[in-house]
C-alpha cells in the first residue's frame, strides 16, 4: 500500500489514546505537543518511519512528526 501524497489533508486515527508529536523524525527527538485521537491534519512528507504533519490550530499552526507504525490514515 502507498503512503499518502504529499498535502494530504487526512483526518488520523492513532492505535493508541494519544500520539506524540517529534521535533524531528526520530524517536529520541524533543515532544513539541500531544496529538488526540482522530485529529484531523495535513500530511506533508514521510521519512525514516514518520509522518511531517501540520496542525492547525486556533493559536496558529504547528509542524512536527508522528511514527507512521501508530496512525492509521483515513
Amino acid at each position: 500500500m502507498e503512503g499518502p501524497s504529499t498535502r494530504a489533508n487526512m483526518n488520523i486515527l492513532t492505535n493508541i489514546d494519544t500520539l506524540k508529536v517529534r521535533e524531528e523524525s526520530s524517536q529520541n527527538a524533543a515532544v513539541v505537543t500531544i496529538l488526540e485521537e482522530n485529529r484531523g491534519v495535513t500530511i506533508l512528507s514521510e521519512e525514516n518511519g514518520f509522518y511531517h504533519i501540520l496542525i492547525t490550530g486556533t493559536d496558529g499552526n504547528l509542524e512536527g512528526w508522528v511514527k507512521k507504525e501508530y496512525v492509521k490514515v483515513n
